[in-house]
């Protein structure tokens, strides 16, 4: 049976997973300059190592805003096709391992907007780990 491996992050207090292959890394305390007239999602660019990257509220793409945001964000720097861009999340989680077999639908009860966005879901450890589909989430309706 293979194995995926999902690094998870927290977002307005939802508990998420991607596919660890697609994190850079992932840092804490960075500097964003906003962008005027930027798409939605987008909070502005980072700049990583003389790289300037967009930075994607995972907030804001889920539309979820029901718990206090933290004073300092963590950013996942993923790799996008042809690019490197930055989630802004809540906080990090733990690297964790699951079967293939595992990944389920996304429950009924999702809202739509957040259903869109995802991949699949699973019961870990007794909470639900909603798994990101990261192209759609990056995908900002721009370009």
């Amino acid at each position: 049976m293979s194995e995926t491996l999902l690094a998870t992050l927290w977002a307005d207090g939802m508990w998420f997973g991607v596919d660890v292959a697609r994190v850079q890394e992932v840092l804490r305390d960075q500097s964003i300059e906003p962008v005027p007239r930027a798409p939605a999602g987008v909070v502005g660019l980072l700049n990583l190592r003389g790289q300037v990257i967009a930075a994607i509220d995972l907030r804001e793409r889920l539309g979820a805003h029901t718990t206090p945001r933290p004073a300092s964000p963590v950013h996942y720097i993923c790799i996008s096709p042809g690019a490197l861009e930055s989630l802004v999340v809540d906080r990090e989680g733990d690297v964790i391992d699951l079967a293939d077999t595992a990944l389920g639908e996304v429950p009924e009860t999702t809202p739509a907007s957040i259903a869109v966005l995802l991949a699949g879901a699973v019961m870990f450890d007794d909470e639900l780990l909603l798994v990101l589909d990261l192209d759609r989430v990056m995908h900002t309706g721009e370009g």
